[in-house]
């Protein structure tokens, strides 16, 4: 089977493994275009862009020349001044500081990913053949550059992995293929990427073994490690070079087997000091779980902090990333202070695990913190209370505990907290519709947390005011302000805000009507919560899609989606977002189905619930509980529905929107009963109608579907119907065809 094959078409090539032999057949047959040939590979440290960098890096080596030289060398115009600072600043590329760590990486935007891809475009044409030795060892954005620009890299990609690509490939094995083999080490090691110095591979004694594969790779046995001598020639090697090829976690596992112990304690309190408001999580948990191993013993309290506190709060984010809790941890003999610590983050795992079995007790926790001024542990405890009241619906709960935690005396404070419940007051405005208010909280909450130099929490607010945007009909913002914080997040690969990100950038699609686009973010968002078992975004993620299908009047997926999130929510025991999903399922058995007995059925029940747990969204599907029972010809029924809402009606205690759709309902059902004056009142309230305004056609839909007298042509009222795209729209313009 001829290399050539893969020249003939310019998609991306897909090869389903990688057992070394496989990999090693593939590069013998690849031999007569190994100068054409660049590699990515992820290393051994899962940084940000880390395999890009390392290809720049690669780069440089083999073109002998610095950074400096890019713009002169690659024929990159006006960008190249730019591009260096970005491998500067950002990737610590000769940096003008000697750095090897970045400690505030900052937020990728857009024209971030634009630029790189500009810049390497150069270096791809240059070659014939762009290798990736394995899709998931390389970092989160390295894949999604890969994945965002795959049909504009300008050479024949060839993809060994396991994982489907989301992306088009083609397909291509090699002849010799073997059984895979799950290897702690690693079989294909190179501290470059793309390339090995011919200086350092020569003076390896793996080289007269394994494969030299040019100046490029170096074969390792699985799991054996390089010699002291080896490490000490090879970083020598490195220094002399000046190129700044490693990060400092590199250097570090270089360099140690020089150090004295207190030399490593200092070296690693100096990086964790650097670390601090970083987005690399990885790099902070290995100081930290590092330097656990380094102090002596004897500190019992610090080493309390070190071996059970630490790891415990580390284990949040590896959940949030989407890896599992490896530790439980008993409190019962621990001092006071510390057996607090640890209740809350046990109540912490239970809380965001959709559990809460842990969950009692928090106020005493809360009042015993602050009684005894501990404030880490009283803002923590305050902040999980407001958590839960927001995630249980219970607005007031939420805002008083909000409340309090800002409005709190016990010092420091702490900033992460105060972000939190800005938030929360944010969002409970929205779901008010208090928009300005809602945005003066979102935007505190962005501002404090660019102040405090959180990145993390920056990303998580740029993300919540995108959706803010959304709600205003600001979309152009919305999506802007959203993308910044799908590069953020990517680059920080915490899956939760991850699928956060994706999920609202759903709903800004699938507001403007752009449903298609919109079913492959919540597709995204879906998947991700699914691997991190976070419930409300897959209930959330679930709903959308079910919504997006109800909207596209594809009747029986809508379906499909509404019938697995009922049982799931039945399930889990989410009595009040069951009742939200069965209010939807009964719109759809009504507008796409036409069934005012089954979506009756549903509605009722929603309601019911609801009312019983005070919650407001009822309100709103009384109209098409109405509407239910009247395509039943029960309008007893549907009196008893209007009464539901009858004296708030009477009083114009309701929003204006429900008001005029309540009115209407009103109108049909004297019309329906026969009621004297029925036809004079819905003419009367045509005067001085918009013929803009939906509710003028809702009028007419009336005249015509009760009394066939709409003041405008049966043709009129039938195009403004078909032309509108909303269910709703469908279920009317389907009862006049009858």
């Amino acid at each position: 089977m001829s290399i050539d094959r893969l020249f003939q078409d310019p998609k991306p090539v897909l090869i389903e493994s990688i057992h070394p032999s496989v990999i090693l057949a593939f590069l013998q047959e690849a031999r007569d275009v190994e100068n054409e040939t660049c590699f990515l590979s992820g290393g051994t440290q899962s940084r940000p862009l880390l395999a890009l960098k390392r290809l720049i890096i690669a780069t440089l080596y083999e073109e002998n020349i610095s950074l400096e030289e890019w713009g002169k060398h690659f024929d990159s115009g006006e960008n190249a001044e730019e591009f260096i600072r970005f491998c500067r600043e950002e990737l610590g590329i000769e940096s003008s500081s000697g750095a090897y760590y970045v400690t505030g990486p900052g937020v990728l935007k857009k024209s971030d990913w634009e630029l790189l891809f500009d810049q390497l475009r150069y270096l791809f044409e240059r070659k014939r053949l762009l290798v990736i030795l394995d899709w998931a060892r390389l970092d989160s954005l390295t894949r999604y550059f890969i994945t965002t620009y795959a049909t504009e890299i300008p050479l024949t990609m060839v993809i060994f992995s396991h994982e489907p690509l989301y992306f088009e490939h083609l397909t291509y094995m090699p002849e010799v293929k073997a059984a895979e083999t799950v290897s702690t080490g690693s079989y294909l090691y190179d501290y470059f990427g793309a390339s090995l110095p011919e200086a350092i591979f020569g003076d390896l004694p793996q080289a007269a073994s394994g494969l030299k594969y040019g100046p490029y790779l170096l074969f390792l046995e699985p799991g054996k490690e390089t010699s002291r001598e080896e490490q000490f020639h090879l970083l020598h090697t490195v220094e002399e070079e000046k190129k700044g090829y490693f990060d400092w976690v590199d250097r570090y596992v270089l360099e140690r087997a020089s150090m004295s112990r207190d030399d490593e304690i200092r070296f690693l309190e100096e990086k964790k000091k650097r670390l601090s408001g970083s987005m690399n999580i990885s790099a902070a948990i290995y100081v930290n779980e590092t330097l656990t191993g380094l102090l002596p013993e004897g500190l019992s309290r610090l080493r309390l902090y070190l071996d059970d506190l630490f790891p415990l709060y580390d284990a949040v984010q590896y959940w949030e990333k989407g890896e599992s809790i490896a530790a439980s941890f008993s409190a019962e003999s621990l001092p006071e202070r510390e057996k607090t610590h640890l209740r809350y983050y046990k109540t912490l795992f239970s809380v965001k695990g959709g559990d809460g079995s842990e969950a009692s007790g928090l106020e005493e926790l809360c009042r015993i913190a602050r009684d005894r001024k501990w404030p880490r542990e009283y803002y923590d405890i305050l902040s999980l209370l407001c958590y839960r009241a927001y995630m249980a619906s219970d607005y007031e709960e939420a805002e008083e505990q909000s409340s309090r935690l800002l409005g709190s005396t016990l010092l420091p404070r702490i900033p992460e907290r105060d972000i939190e419940a800005l938030n929360i007051l944010g969002f409970i405005r929205e779901n008010k519709s208090e928009w300005e208010k809602a945005y003066e909280y979102l935007k505190k909450a962005l501002d404090l947390a660019a102040e405090k130099r959180l990145p993390l929490k920056e990303v998580m607010m740029n993300a919540n005011i995108g959706l803010f945007h959304t709600y205003t009909k600001d979309y152009s913002r919305a999506v802007e302000v959203l993308e910044e914080a799908l590069y953020g997040a990517l680059r920080a690969d915490v899956k939760m805000i991850v699928g956060n990100v994706y999920g609202n950038l759903g709903i800004v699609y699938a507001d403007q009507g752009q449903m298609g686009r919109s079913l492959v973010c919540y597709e995204k968002a879906l998947r991700i919560f699914r691997e991190i078992g976070y419930r409300r975004g897959i209930y959330i993620a679930q709903e959308y899609m079910a919504l997006n299908y109800y909207k596209m009047k594809d009747e029986k997926s809508a379906l499909l989606y509404y019938a697995t999130l009922e049982k799931m929510l039945r399930e889990w025991g989410e009595k009040r977002l069951l009742a939200r999903s069965q209010a939807n399922f009964g719109r759809v058995y009504l507008h796409l189905k036409g069934n005012g007995e089954r979506a009756a059925f549903y509605l009722t029940q929603s309601i019911r619930t609801e009312q019983e747990m005070g919650v407001q969204e009822w309100q709103w599907d009384v109209p098409v509980l109405i509407d239910a029972f009247l395509r039943e010809g029960d309008t007893e029924k549907a009196r008893e529905a209007f009464g539901e809402l009858e004296l708030q009606f009477k009083k114009k205690k309701i929003p204006e929107k429900l008001w005029k759709e309540m009115d209407l309902r009103k109108m049909e059902i004297e019309g329906r009963e026969g009621i004297p004056g029925a036809k004079e009142h819905l003419l009367d309230s045509l005067k001085g109608a918009d013929r803009e305004d939906p509710f003028f056609w809702e009028i007419q839909f009336l005249l015509e579907d009760l009394f066939q007298s709409a003041t405008v042509s049966r043709e009129e009222l039938l195009s403004w119907y078909q032309a509108q795209s909303s269910p709703e729209a469908f279920y009317r313009l389907s009862l006049l065809q009858k």
